[in-house]
């Protein structure tokens, strides 16, 4: 399967390329208010206009190696963390995508929640599978909380180094 977490397997990432990290159904709320964004002040404007009311709507970090470890994925308190971090993100959903940044405008409106996702639980792999052939395999990576390591969906969390 086309780099998809389902059991907290590991995935492959773009070493030092930087990636978006962001509840897979918070792109479908991207998506509707696109047309409206300032794209020179893309990043503040979601935050603000699409997300006001969401402390951590979505990381962003750089992996150091090839393999990215689901295990470095972490459930906090909101407590712990600061107004600036910038590897802390919120899920509702249970799954998360990873995009890798030059990518992430052309593939908004390409992407669909609905397409993505079966039921709850379970990820159309065909429509998966076409985005990452438009995109690449390690441009995209997606990872399906499942209750283990800390890792059970909903809630706030970091990406340790």
């Amino acid at each position: 399967m086309a780099n998809i977490s389902f059991h907290n397997e590991n995935i492959v990432l773009y070493k030092h390329k930087r990636y978006w990290v962001i509840d897979a159904s918070y792109l479908n709320s991207i998506k509707e208010e696109i047309s409206s964004l300032d794209f020179a002040h893309l990043e503040d404007e979601i935050r603000s206009k699409i997300f006001p009311y969401t402390d951590y709507p979505y990381a962003k970090f750089t992996p150091d190696k090839e393999i990215f470890e689901i295990k470095k994925i972490k459930k906090i308190d909101n407590s712990n963390i600061g107004i600036q971090n910038d590897a802390a993100f919120s899920i509702d959903s249970s799954i998360i995508i990873m995009v890798e940044n030059s990518i992430f405008l052309d593939l908004i409106p390409k992407y669909d929640y609905y397409q993505l996702t079966d039921s709850f639980d379970e990820i159309n792999i065909s429509y998966w599978n076409n985005l990452i052939e438009q995109f690449g395999e390690y441009s995209l990576g997606l990872i399906l909380a499942t209750g283990n390591n800390d890792f059970d969906g909903g809630g706030i969390y970091i990406i340790e180094n």
